[in-house]
């Protein structure tokens, strides 16, 4: 995800834990080697406070890893629905990523009262460049070996 992707998601309030004058507790779940770097260039000292996970989880560690939270920040962790509904106080989810449907089941969900947050526009470029490239044939062909 780039920083700018992570810098828009920060800016929906009502996704980072800010509603009225209230705050909510915020788990960034899946926070891998990878985004973390970027997560860092994004996060500045103003922001309400967002726990970051780091160490990878089985979806059956999910009740204890996100109990006591009211948002779960989301890159391509599946979260089962039944796993997640025996959250104690989740009522967001933020999905950094395309495809959340295939990570949440988003109907479900809502009517646990689980509301699932997506960025909009996020990934159109590149998936478009993708499909692109893969209808000119101009995609790197793998072998069976992935090589």
């Amino acid at each position: 995800m780039s920083a700018a992707r992570l810098a828009e998601a920060r800016t929906d309030k009502a996704a980072v834990g800010i509603v009225g004058r209230t705050e909510l507790k915020s788990l960034f779940i899946g926070c891998n080697d990878q985004l973390a770097p970027v997560w860092q260039r994004v996060v500045r000292a103003e922001d309400p406070p967002i726990n970051v996970n780091r160490a990878a989880f089985a979806p059956t560690e999910l009740s204890r890893l996100l109990n006591g939270y009211d948002i779960c920040i989301d890159d391509h962790s599946c979260l089962p629905t039944a796993m997640v509904e025996r959250c104690d106080r989740l009522k967001h989810i933020v999905f950094l990523g395309t495809g959340a449907g295939s990570y949440v089941n988003v109907g479900e969900l809502a009517q646990r009262g689980i509301r699932v947050h997506t960025i909009k526009g996020y990934g159109d470029t590149a998936v478009a460049e993708h499909a692109i490239r893969a209808d000119a044939g101009m995609l790197p062909r793998h072998r069976a070996d992935g090589s």
